[in-house]
């Protein structure tokens, strides 16, 4: 009797001590499995709305922000809860830069250092559909936010936040775009010491001018980028321009544009090997892996999957001449409505694409159409993000009862 109770007990500490071990691991989940399917119990991470990751706390490593109702939450690298914002409405968008906010207007002076900070977007959403647009400046280590805009409308919905150097004078500036009312999308940038910027900007309200990007795109100018899903008039396609100084050229469209992206992308290791190479003979950025890549989601249409087709492309200027490549079709998607760009602690970015039905790790080759690897299904949702930890990317994807964290496998 005495020896099975001692056996029984064994079995118990044992299984205990297994449980304990899972509980602090995250699992490698099935890349073919639904996200929604894929609650991690070992992690438990709260609700969200919308899901964002970027280097807050700028040490190199990548933390979570979780935006729930009018909440927007801080967790770290081992999940632990940082800070709690409470907005006036939904956070639509998040960004991060360097700014010092007192110079971008007088009414700032509560943030008068300059550091690095978040800029979020709130607006309407589920709950709060009468919840006025506003701006919000949040120090990334308190979670203090001055609100610098508050404006309420028919349709408070954020399209565009940028930090960037609008005018060359080496001090950032923050990019605003928003619609102003149902259709019409209005411009309205802060300026550091209340410089002058550049008389191409569009300064007009633009029908559903839904995605905007501002970049020096090789030229020592900055140039803005106006992008539309749909056209002046009803099935339209939509439609993209460039304005820069001394030009504005309509980059030409097969349908309708959904997203820009300026930025390095990770090549294939034997390109990388190939570009090297050709960079110590040549001497040549041209050819380099490192140099950055200005690229659309092209192929947007209404309709959805009838005619739509994900499509993406790269666009390039050579003395002077615009020219553009077609890269490669995601087949039996119909658009990527966002780039999802993630740098590793060696400097290489890799570019994910949140696809209409698939995560997708895109590939930078240096000739011929780019590889695409589909990394696993996506059901419909607001947004997605791709979280790097201890050299892992991880998948999150929200759920208003917890936010779902995934390994993703990555392919060799």
């Amino acid at each position: 009797m005495m020896k099975q109770l001692i056996l029984i007990s064994t079995l118990f500490v044992c299984l205990l001590a297994k449980q304990l071990v899972a509980q602090t691991e995250i699992p490698q989940a099935n890349p073919q499995a639904n996200p929604q399917a894929q609650a991690n119990p070992q992690v438990t991470l709260p609700p969200s709305d919308r899901v964002f990751s970027m280097d807050v706390d700028m040490d190199g490593k990548p933390e979570i922000l979780l935006a729930y109702q009018d909440q927007l939450s801080l967790l770290d690298q081992s999940f632990q809860l940082k800070w709690t914002v409470k907005g006036k409405g939904t956070a639509h968008i998040v960004t991060i830069g360097t700014l010092k906010p007192s110079s971008l207007h007088p009414s700032f002076q509560a943030f008068s250092q300059k550091s690095q900070y978040l800029v979020v977007a709130w607006g309407m959403g589920r709950g709060y559909l009468q919840a006025p647009l506003v701006l919000g400046l949040i120090d990334p280590k308190t979670g203090q936010m001055l609100e610098i805009f508050n404006q309420p409308g028919e349709r408070t919905q954020a399209v565009h936040l940028q930090v960037v150097d609008l005018n060359g004078d080496q001090e950032n500036d923050l990019a605003f775009a928003y619609f102003q009312d149902k259709y019409f999308v209005k411009t309205q940038h802060w300026i550091a010491n209340q410089a002058p910027i550049a008389n191409w900007f569009l300064n007009t309200p633009m029908r559903m001018a839904t995605t905007f990007l501002y970049a020096d795109l090789g030229d020592s100018v900055i140039s803005e980028l106006v992008g539309r899903v749909y056209g002046e008039e009803k099935g339209e396609f939509g439609d993209l321009e460039l304005r820069a100084k001394g030009r504005k050229k309509q980059i030409p469209l097969e349908k309708g544009l959904k997203q820009l992206y300026f930025g390095q992308v990770r090549y294939s290791a034997q390109n990388s090997a190939q570009n090297s190479a050709q960079n110590s003979a040549q001497n040549s950025a041209q050819n380099s892996s490192e140099r950055k890549h200005l690229l659309m989601s092209d192929g947007w249409v209404a309709n959805y999957g009838k005619k739509a087709k994900a499509t993406l492309k790269e666009i390039t200027f050579e003395n002077n001449r615009l020219q553009v490549e077609v890269l490669g079709e995601s087949v039996g998607e119909y658009t990527f409505f966002d780039f999802l760009p993630v740098t590793d602690t060696q400097g290489k970015t890799y570019l994910f694409l949140q696809g209409s039905h698939f995560l997708s790790l895109v590939v930078a080759q240096a000739s011929g159409d780019w590889t695409f690897h589909r990394l696993r299904p996506l059901t419909p949702t607001l947004n997605i993000a791709v979280f790097l930890k201890n050299g892992d990317f991880y998948l999150l994807f929200p759920d208003q009862t917890a936010t779902i964290i995934e390994k993703l496998q990555m392919p060799n």
